[in-house]
């Protein structure tokens, strides 16, 4: 028999106690949700929640599951169970599958369960233990009436029901017999196409949008070699983060240009693309046509040649919804092209892929007020998220959001990131193809700051001699000093040195973090 599912996957087991749950997660269902694949540094995460084990662990000890203690740790249990539910299945964890092992017969119980799940975005499924024969249920001799009143609920309370909760997959297990389920993991081969080998250095690249002189002059910048519109050697694979067609009116260039260089590159879909080709296919119907002419205007070029079209089929074939990088000595990082929720990112549903590649903007408000979702869910250690899809005059990094679109098309630049470690680093090229009016927006700028917790020992030690030793000026180099006629000297080192001590200034290297940090806190 076999067992469908996907990433992402809460599975609820429901049935009456010593129905056989716990045996079937162990020893069926988990050993095959287990997947790994070491060169990309990833191995599934998959989370066991057993109510028995929790009243166990916060009683701090191994007690028989119908012993009175363990049930009065109940309400402690199940707060703790939702707890640990909700931080696994939250961004950056994302736990790939998540396995409830309680009686899940009460109806709270599952919705909250629901509600959990829909907050962080997750799939849930039902393992329903709804064996034909009732003897099954009492293999074990222990507490038959319990068993029976459990038996019962199910087949009156929950069987009629459960359909109506609505959840996305219900696998009934008929029989005591769990040796024969297989499981299959639905989308791990695509999951596996996103995940990027940890041998290599990535460069991201902002929104293209047809700029071909621009991105071959970044690829300059970058260290690649470029002779007669090949690319010959490049230093880190270059990551497209999507929308390389469309308003810079050099469709043919582009498509040819990162057709013949595709070894160099991958792409991340971005909604030009997915329209374009979905368009060009017949799947869109009724869209505005002044919106397609006005936004989409490669469409007239490559349905006019069709061996362009195959090219770009051949490139949009290549592109996937996210690519993710598994850090140990480097920072990990996701690359989405459009700047979506946390709890988005890095997953496969329709949903996600549709977030990650599209964020609808209402023009009539702020575009920094729509894009406030990315400060409250900005975190300085996560995995960096890297994006571009919203065009504005300068990249903005608000902690582990890195946003990449600077307008090319409009005229100002095309921006690409590569992380050193855990720094990133910018690069930009002025752009000579203006095909877009109006004035782009300057988003999310700070002036810059420096706190307390992101300082190093040697600066923090520092910054207590300043403040214990009451000095009030800080320099890069020592007090100039009159200068010395009878030595011939234009500065005496003898007085600068007595009047720096005199002065009780405090020379400090120009390039320590403290030094504009101490200016503008401490001394204010």
């Amino acid at each position: 028999m076999e067992l469908n599912t996907q990433l992402h996957t809460i599975f609820l087991l429901v049935g009456p106690t010593e129905c056989g749950k716990s045996t079937f997660a162990q020893e069926t269902l988990i050993p095959q949700l287990q997947f790994s694949e070491p060169d990309k540094n990833f191995h599934a995460n998959v989370q066991y929640l057993s109510s028995d084990a929790i009243r166990q662990e916060i009683l701090g000890q191994n007690h028989d599951k119908y012993a009175q203690i363990m049930l009065e740790a109940s309400d402690q249990t199940f707060e703790l169970l939702f707890k640990k539910l909700d931080m696994v299945t939250k961004f950056p964890i994302n736990a790939e599958f998540v396995v409830l092992d309680t009686t899940g017969l009460t109806a709270d119980f599952r919705e909250k369960v629901r509600e959990t799940a829909k907050n962080n975005n997750y799939h849930v499924e039902v393992i329903l233990f709804d064996y034909r024969d009732r003897d099954d249920y009492y293999a074990s001799e222990r507490s038959k009436k319990l068993i029976s009143n459990h038996v019962t609920r199910l087949k009156k309370e929950i069987l009629p029901n459960i359909a109506r909760e609505h959840y996305h997959h219900i696998h009934r297990i008929r029989a005591k017999n769990f040796t024969d389920y297989k499981v299959n993991i639905l989308n791990k081969t695509s999951f596996f196409d996103t995940l990027l080998p940890t041998n290599e250095t990535y460069t991201m690249i902002g929104d293209v949008h047809e700029c071909t002189s621009e991105l071959q002059s970044l690829l300059h910048k970058l260290g690649c070699k470029i002779e007669n519109n090949k690319i010959i050697h490049s230093p880190h694979k270059l990551i497209l983060v999507g929308d390389w067609i469309d308003k810079g009116k050099n469709t043919r260039e582009i498509t040819e240009f990162l057709y013949e260089n595709q070894q160099y590159f991958l792409f991340v879909l971005g909604n030009h693309e997915n329209f374009v080709h979905k368009y060009i296919l017949g799947e869109i119907k009724g869209a505005n046509q002044e919106i397609v002419d006005n936004y989409f205007d490669s469409i007239p070029d490559l349905v006019a040649d069709p061996e362009l079209f195959s090219k770009f089929e051949q490139l949009f074939q290549l592109a996937q919804p996210f690519y993710r990088y598994i850090g140990e000595e480097t920072a990990s990082f996701y690359v989405t092209h459009s700047p979506c929720q946390n709890k988005y990112i890095g997953k496969l549903d329709g949903n996600s892929m549709r977030h990650q590649r599209n964020f609808h903007l209402d023009r009539t408000k702020p575009v920094q007020e729509q894009l406030a979702f990315l400060e409250n869910e900005a975190v300085n250690n996560y995995p960096y998220h890297i994006f571009g899809h919203v065009a504005a005059k300068q990249a903005f990094r608000i902690k582990n959001k890195l946003h990449l679109d600077t307008g090319c098309a409009h005229g100002n630049e095309l921006t690409a990131v590569t992380l050193k470690y855990r720094k990133p680093v910018y690069k930009s090229v002025r752009s000579e193809n203006q095909q877009l009016a109006g004035e782009l927006p300057i988003l999310f700028k700070r002036e810059q700051t420096v706190q307390i917790s992101e300082l190093d020992t040697e600066s923090l030690r520092r910054l207590h001699y300043i403040s214990e030793n009451k000095i009030n000026f800080i320099s890069g180099t020592m007090s100039p000093a009159p200068k010395d006629l009878a030595t011939n000297n234009l500065e005496s080192l003898e007085k600068r040195a007595t009047l720096f001590c005199r002065k009780r200034y405090f020379s400090c290297r120009p390039t320590t973090k403290i030094y504009g940090f101490a200016l503008q806190h401490l001394f204010a």
